[in-house]
């Protein structure tokens, strides 16, 4: 509700910033600035100086077409139709359809006023440019998406760290897992929500190339992805609690340690001595002990890509800041 509010609010300032910047310069079919403002204003702001472009260069391919063939059909509807055989195709050529439109009205004016001479040109092309100079100039404000996109970060982090702590303790008291189907749809909703965000934030700047916030939220999702498959061998029932008990211990220490800056890199290794120690344990003496170890192996394995997952996204921030 807010961006469409937002939004709203931004188009109508817009559109009546052109108009009125037009009719002061006197300028024929004034209102047609605020038309180019608004269709400039509904397009994505980092696309918007690309499709401004688009629109100008094509603006004077536009009004040369048309003024040649309307001068020669003496201001003819055929004239008209002449102008757009030839001006269509030249724009798809060109994969500039942003100036389709906007620049077609521009030739109907000349249409209108029946002849061509310097103040038509002049007319028509400044109304292009006040309503494409209003839009990028408003486009210049950005909203405030990153304090949002900052909470939504802490209150994803904090039910990560509540869904560990869930699973630990399941394997812990050997109970079934209560919340933590609920927390991981929690988990979606909330990347799904920063996602979108983060996508508005990196579209609100024109030159803005580092994208860390969606990057971050791709490695979240794909973190839920291995705690779901974590979920499904803690619904196993352990038979003993001392073989259970290390890795409930190592699954609250890696809740405890959960966090944006964390590189996980300490966790790897004595996941790495968590293995070892269970590699040397007895060997199990029944089937169902067999069977349980195998699912403390399999969570093992599942936790380490999880903790993997973010190690590797550190790694390539890392890289990408030095790059830059």
């Amino acid at each position: 509700m807010k961006n469409t509010i937002y939004l709203t609010m931004k188009i109508t300032i817009g559109a009546l910033a052109a108009i009125i910047s037009a009719k002061s310069l006197g300028l024929d079919f004034y209102m047609s600035a605020g038309v180019i403002t608004m269709l400039s204003l509904l397009e994505i702001k980092r696309k918007s100086l690309f499709f401004g472009f688009q629109r100008l260069y094509t603006g004077v391919i536009a009004i040369s077409i048309a003024s040649l063939f309307l001068y020669i059909t003496s201001f003819s509807i055929w004239g008209f139709g002449f102008y757009l055989l030839i001006f269509i195709p030249v724009v798809l050529k060109l994969d500039a359809r942003a100036g389709l439109v906007v620049n077609t009205v521009l030739a109907s004016h000349i249409y209108d006023i029946g002849r061509v001479d310097i103040y038509v040109i002049f007319n028509e092309m400044s109304l292009l440019f006040i309503g494409i100079a209003v839009a990028l100039v408003l486009n210049l404000h950005v909203p405030i998406y990153e304090d949002k996109i900052r909470d939504i970060m802490k209150e994803t982090d904090e039910t990560f760290k509540e869904t560990l702590d869930l699973m630990a303790s399941c394997l812990e008291s050997r109970c079934k897992i209560e919340g933590v189907s609920s927390n991981i749809a929690k988990l979606r909703s909330l990347i799904a929500e920063g996602l979108d965000k983060s996508y508005e934030y990196i579209n609100s700047y024109y030159f803005k190339t580092e994208d860390y916030y969606s990057r971050y939220f791709s490695m979240r999702k794909s973190q839920v992805g291995r705690m779901r498959y974590m979920q499904e061998h803690c619904k196993n029932v352990f038979t003993t609690l001392e073989e259970a008990k290390p890795l409930a211990e190592f699954t609250y220490e890696v809740s405890r340690e959960f966090n944006e800056e964390n590189p996980g890199t300490d966790l790897l290794l004595r996941i790495e001595g968590l293995r070892e120690k269970y590699k040397n344990s007895p060997l199990p003496a029944t089937r169902d002990e067999f069977e349980n170890r195998a699912v403390l192996f399999q969570f093992l394995n599942d936790l380490e890509e999880f903790i993997r997952i973010k190690a590797e996204f550190l790694a390539s921030s890392d890289s990408v800041q030095n790059i830059a």
